[in-house]
């Protein structure tokens, strides 16, 4: 869902993080489930921020899926990116979603 103000998207309930839709200048304020967030630095589009703290070594979630890692405890409105998070090289399922069954081996025998 987009804020009031349109700038940022965040769609899972439990996403820590929201994705920048308009550009945020540095030292705006945005609003995430009615509470303010200042942004310390210019977001470009398609950016993530963090939605509130996040600690290290806790999973980033998007959209509901964990991305990765915080390398470093990240504030509510930092700029969550490459500088302070490990990328989940791992495929992953979403939460909702069943993983599916790796096929049989086939058997050599036959």
């Amino acid at each position: 869902m987009a804020d009031s103000e349109s700038r940022i998207l965040q769609l899972a309930p439990g996403d820590n993080v929201a994705v920048a839709i308009r550009e945020i200048e540095a030292g705006d304020v945005v609003k995430i489930h009615g509470r303010e967030i200042p942004v310390p630095q210019t977001l470009q589009v398609g950016h993530k921020f963090a939605a509130r703290r996040i600690e290290a070594g806790e999973a980033i979630v998007k959209y509901g899926t964990a991305i990765g890692r915080a390398l470093v405890d990240i504030t509510a409105g930092e700029h969550v990116h490459a500088h302070n998070v490990a990328a989940d090289d791992k495929p992953k399922a979403r939460r909702d979603e069943a993983v599916p069954e790796q096929p049989a081996e086939p058997d050599d025998a036959a």
